[in-house]
């Protein structure tokens, strides 16, 4: 393909690492759930997806390492399920825009997260937003949150 054609998969999402992370890493991979009509949704009109999660370096140190998604304004939340002894887990979602992140519990039971998040990333739709509060608007850049040059790819 053209060089300018060329770029990451749009559906890849980097998991950038809080300070809680220790260094760890991981990747989210999202492909739109199996329907027969082309997309499925939700019965709210929200696209279904098959998500999975892969890390690297996250030490549970006793504790569940649990998957989150949540719509960026957090009024919503979905328990994806927790990670395996390999740091991956396969689960499927429905929101159109989200943040998920990874956070590490007391128990793998709980039903709202309370622990600290290790890892977070943002959903491809959440990656567009208008230029507004950026620029002369913002006294700091995406780049310093982990989004864009310098930050995630």
């Amino acid at each position: 393909a053209d060089a300018v054609c060329r770029g990451p998969d749009p559906f890849a999402i980097v998991l950038v690492p809080t300070a809680n992370a220790n260094g760890a890493s991981g990747s989210a991979a999202l492909r739109f759930a199996p329907s027969p009509f082309g997309v499925s949704v939700s019965p709210e009109g929200h696209h279904l997806y098959d998500i999975r999660l892969e890390t690297r370096g996250l030490r549970a140190a006793g504790r569940a390492l649990v998957v989150w998604a949540a719509t960026p304004e957090l009024d919503r939340v979905q328990k994806i399920g927790v990670l395996d002894d390999t740091g991956a887990l396969e689960g499927r979602l429905a929101f159109n825009k989200f943040l998920v992140f990874v956070t590490a519990e007391e128990s793998a039971d709980v039903v709202r997260w309370a622990g600290p998040i290790l890892l977070r990333g943002i959903s491809p739709s959440g990656r567009m937003h208008t230029m507004a509060g950026h620029g002369p608007f913002q006294s700091e850049p995406c780049s310093k949150w982990g989004f864009g040059p310098g930050g995630s790819p």
